[in-house]
């Protein structure tokens, strides 16, 4: 599984539902393997500039 990003973006980074980050990207634009997630809950947040999006996304 693969996250790819349909617009330009400076950083994403994962965290699981206990906050912890599991995965950081400093080349976001390329596309993010999510392949060693294990299924459950986590939240996506993407940097643009000085604009921060969180949103969550369930691995099955």
């Amino acid at each position: 599984m693969y996250l790819k990003p349909n617009t330009t973006i400076d950083k994403v980074e994962i965290h699981n539902s206990l906050g912890k980050s599991v995965l950081v990207s400093s080349k976001p634009n390329d596309t993010i393997n999510i392949q060693n997630l294990s299924k459950g809950m986590y939240l996506v947040t993407v940097y643009q500039g000085n604009r921060k999006s969180v949103k969550k996304m369930i691995v099955k």
